[in-house]
């Protein structure tokens, strides 16, 4: 028999492919970690504005809570009665507004007394304003200026320089407008 040899094995060949093989699963491992730590900073940033974004929505969704809160509670309260006192004081506060007139003719007499027989106090020009002195006579009075003839009553005004007197209440208006007779305008000169 022959003496069997053989070769004692290569340790060299073996080795190489275990370093080879060793390194190759390191590598696979750190791309996967890098791609495992690149998709935790995206979820949590996503994660992030998301949960932003819930919050805006709930801090928007209290605000409508607390409007509707205020006015149920704006709906429930109970109407206030206002007392007679305070009635007569909202009148009182209401007829002491300002409502001006305009003087609508030139040279328009103020008088003293709702008459034109009453002393003449001023002479108005066109387009003067006067204050309305909430006083109105019972009574028209039928005067004609050129071809126009009305039937109006007396109205008590103030002038801007304070003088209180009486109006025929057809030659002033709420607005500054002229008064139109059918011959084409206003006399320059009106007896009332």
């Amino acid at each position: 028999m022959e003496p069997n040899f053989t070769e004692p094995p290569n340790n060299d060949t073996p080795k190489e492919t275990k370093k080879s093989s060793s390194v190759l699963p390191k590598l696979e491992i750190m791309i996967i970690g890098v791609f495992f730590f690149s998709f935790l900073i995206w979820a949590a940033s996503k994660c992030s504005r998301t949960k932003t974004k819930y919050q805006e929505m709930a801090i928007e969704a209290q605000k409508e809570d607390s409007l509707l809160k205020i006015i149920n509670q704006e709906l429930t309260k109970p109407i206030k009665e206002i007392e007679p006192e305070e009635l007569v004081e909202q009148t009182a506060a209401v007829s002491e507004r300002i409502t001006p007139l305009y003087v609508t003719v030139e040279n328009l007499n103020m008088r003293d007394k709702p008459s034109r027989k009453g002393k003449i106090l001023a002479r108005l020009k066109l387009f003067d304003e006067v204050t309305f002195m909430d006083e109105v006579t019972d009574f028209k009075e039928e005067i004609s200026l050129e071809d126009l003839t009305t039937n109006e009553p007396w109205i008590k005004v103030q002038t801007e320089e304070g003088t209180i007197g009486w109006v025929y209440g057809a030659y002033v208006e709420y607005y500054k407008t002229k008064l139109q007779t059918e011959l084409g305008g206003a006399t320059s000169s009106s007896n009332n």
